[in-house]
């Protein structure tokens, strides 16, 4: 049951543009033509390019009581979904995140062109909501490789976390975006403290010109030389790992209303083991092949 009293505008009055990023991206957000709670928005950065077997995972998700019928069909009838498409993926997630603001939704859900949620994740996530235990919610998937790695973490630099069961749900000191859910008062919070993008960077990146979009997510490519010992050191990272870790750092939960008790813990997120996701790639091949690669590994 989706709980909110608050009310989205209907479509004569929404101040979201129906379309609208023109240039090097574009980007298109569906809405309805009448009144609905304004509990979720989800977002879907894509490169335009996706399998037909990604399609159908979406489409064929079972869909929980009182949620609108067109909620989870982007592709027909959506009424809150956001698709950027042909933006490196810190800049799409950041409009993501820009239109969750201006829509004024509670939970922004992120769903990656290749990753591929079991049809119940509307059902397991919807109940990440009600109990809201955690601000960031993530599914299980692995990287694209043979064999493929759970993406868990509890620390960086050590590897994945291996520690578990098929569904556990594990607390983690950091999640990946391709299923994932988070909550509008870390966004408000991180907000707070982000710079925008400035006209000549909504120009380069083909975003709206004046529009207000955070610089919530951002993919870092760094190094530095060690005067000392002579050498040079370069760091890196991708843009979900590096947006838990300036959480952390950050103290962002400290700034929030309803995460205070979870900003001094070692791990504050949580990956939900039993929303098994399968990672896709342009050929058709799902990483793992077999969910019990993962259970083999973890031994």
């Amino acid at each position: 049951m989706i709980k909110s009293n608050q009310k989205v505008k209907t479509e004569k009055q929404s101040k979201i543009p129906a379309s609208g990023i023109t240039g090097k991206g574009s980007m298109g957000i569906i809405k309805a033509n009448a009144d609905y709670t304004k509990k979720l928005m989800i977002g879907i950065p894509t490169t335009g390019n996706i399998r037909i077997e990604w399609h159908y995972s979406l489409i064929n998700m079972i869909i929980p009581v009182n949620w609108s019928s067109s909620f989870c069909s982007p592709f027909y009838s959506g009424n809150s979904v956001i698709s950027p498409m042909g933006f490196q993926v810190d800049h799409a997630r950041n409009i993501c995140v820009s239109a969750m603001i201006d829509g004024g939704f509670e939970w922004l859900l992120f769903i990656d062109h290749d990753t591929m949620p079991p049809n119940n994740m509307f059902l397991k996530m919807n109940k990440h909501m009600e109990d809201m235990k955690y601000p960031i919610i993530s599914g299980l998937y692995g990287n694209k490789a043979c064999p493929s790695d759970p993406l868990v973490f509890r620390g960086g630099g050590d590897g994945c976390y291996k520690g578990w069961k098929y569904g556990d749900k594990v607390p983690v000191s950091a999640v990946v975006m391709g299923c994932t859910l988070i909550h509008r008062e870390v966004i408000d919070a991180l907000k707070s403290v982000s710079e925008t993008y400035n006209d000549r960077e909504h120009q380069l990146l083909g975003m709206i010109t004046g529009k207000k979009i955070w610089k919530i997510f951002e993919t870092v490519r760094a190094g530095s030389e060690d005067p000392e010992t002579k050498t040079y050191r370069k760091y890196g990272g991708t843009e979900d790992i590096c947006l838990c870790n300036r959480i952390i750092e950050e103290k962002i939960l400290a700034k929030t209303k309803s995460w205070k008790h979870l900003a001094g813990r070692k791990y504050p997120f949580l990956c939900d083991t039993s929303i098994f996701c399968g990672h896709i790639d342009i050929s058709g091949r799902v990483y793992p092949m077999e969910r019990w690669e993962f259970a083999e590994r973890s031994k």
